[in-house]
């Protein structure tokens, strides 16, 4: 019916410039009431066709409605006219390998592996089969409740929120990260934290003293003014006043990394600061 329209308003433009054009050779003829009755009638033709397209557009726009929303609707139709390309979008959200793993947040850690065809969350005792609901993948763990994800920007990690089983409302997104990612940032902060640390032993006598950072490289030697008034045995004691360094800083550091892998495995939000002093000092 469009079409039909347009042709019929198409052929009422040309018959509209084929008056004007004979208009224009009349103009130039002794015939001036020719002249005027042609122009009534081009005016009349210009008044119906200006009608005409304005009712046209009036109906195509009742219709279809404005276009933002003609476009919400194009867009729908496409949705529902090819349930195959939406199959095909929540099949790949599902298939991501970049998904897969062991995620690790401050409360604790979740697992999401494939099985029997199947993407499924675990995480404690709760497990669930994910499944697409817009950009998220959502999945019931009755009875604590509801938890939705996906893949944060760059694949690196994962957004996640929890809805209890009673609560209407999701709770505040959580980001998670590759376990042995979260493993290596805190190795990291450990060793930035060992770094930071000294330990001074000095000889019984006081004429040598021996700094060692928290993973037992040298910091510094001091030497009494004394010290070297017996060189047969200044060797000796730096020896063993490294060495009683060393040890003390090989302990400590043992420590920090038995209380950074349990706290770890055990889901702590953070590893609490060591209770050590910047300097130790043993004589």
């Amino acid at each position: 019916q469009g079409c039909f329209r347009t042709k019929i308003l198409w052929w009422e433009e040309l018959r509209l410039l084929g008056l004007t054009q004979m208009a224009a050779r009349l103009s130039r003829t002794p015939a001036p009431h020719q002249t005027q009755s042609l122009l009534l009638v081009i005016v009349a033709s210009l008044g119906y066709l200006l009608c005409a397209r304005l009712s046209w557009a009036s109906t195509a726009f009742t219709t279809q409605g404005p276009p933002c929303r003609r476009a919400g609707q194009r867009t729908r139709i496409a949705a529902v006219a090819d349930p195959a390309a939406a199959a095909n979008d929540a099949a790949a959200l599902l298939e991501d390998d970049r998904l897969i793993g062991i995620w690790r947040y401050g409360g604790g850690a979740y697992e999401i592996r494939r099985s029997d065809g199947k993407t499924m969350f675990l995480e404690n005792n709760l497990a669930g089969a994910l499944q697409q609901d817009g950009e998220w993948l959502v999945t019931d763990l009755p009875p604590a409740g509801s938890i939705k994800l996906k893949l944060g920007e760059g694949g690196t990690s994962v957004q996640s929120m929890f809805k209890p089983s009673d609560a209407k409302e999701w709770g505040e997104p959580i980001t998670s990260i590759r376990e042995w990612e979260s493993l290596a940032s805190k190795a990291s902060t450990l060793e930035q934290q060992l770094d930071a640390m000294e330990f001074k032993v000095s000889s019984a006598n006081g004429a040598v003293e021996v700094v060692v950072d928290g993973r037992q490289r040298p910091v510094a030697l001091r030497l009494s003014p004394d010290a070297t008034a017996d060189l047969s045995t200044l060797g000796g004691q730096i020896v063993e006043v490294h060495e009683e360094a060393r040890r003390k800083s090989l302990d400590e550091m043992t420590e920090e990394l038995r209380r950074v892998y349990d706290a770890h495995f055990r889901g702590m939000a953070e590893v609490p600061a060591a209770k050590v002093e910047d300097v130790k000092e043993a004589k």
